[in-house]
């Protein structure tokens, strides 16, 4: 599937999910280039075809439902791509709650006069932390299951 079917095949809160994850990504390459950071190993990919998938083993499905649904994949493959959602989702869980308090940088905007900006980042709610621990948890099963 393309990425256009890939997406309509979503449920609208997986839509609205990826939508704002895109947002947050042209966001922080807007800040890369202003800070003149260099853009060639940033590159992100977002495969949307093992969405439902991903979100039924969190939701409970069998092994057996979670290889129909992807029906593409080989059971290996599929193993290395749950652990690595879980791999994400556990790094977000526990990423501080404030990680930076305070950035200052400057940005040249015409070539002549540079501009401080200042910012500061909340980090990623409480709220999103706990989602993310609870999905992973709830990912780590059998035969996905973690050893550590």
């Amino acid at each position: 599937l393309g990425i256009a079917e890939s997406f309509q095949e979503l449920t609208p809160g997986q839509r609205n999910a990826v939508q704002s994850a895109m947002a947050m990504s042209e966001r922080l390459l807007d800040v890369q280039r202003g800070c003149s950071n260099s853009l060639r190993n940033t590159q992100c990919e977002l495969d949307l075809s093992i969405a439902n998938v991903v979100t039924a083993w969190a939701e409970g499905c069998t092994w057996s439902e979670a290889l129909e649904l992807s029906s593409s994949n080989a059971p290996g493959d599929l193993v290395r791509m749950l652990n690595r959602v879980m791999d994400a989702l556990r790094q977000f869980g526990n990423l501080p709650y404030n990680p930076i308090r305070r950035s200052e940088f400057y940005y040249n905007d015409d070539d002549v006069n540079d501009v401080l900006i200042r910012s500061s980042c909340p980090g990623i709610s409480t709220k999103i932390r706990n989602l993310c621990r609870d999905a992973a948890r709830a990912m780590n099963r059998y035969p996905v299951k973690d050893p550590l």
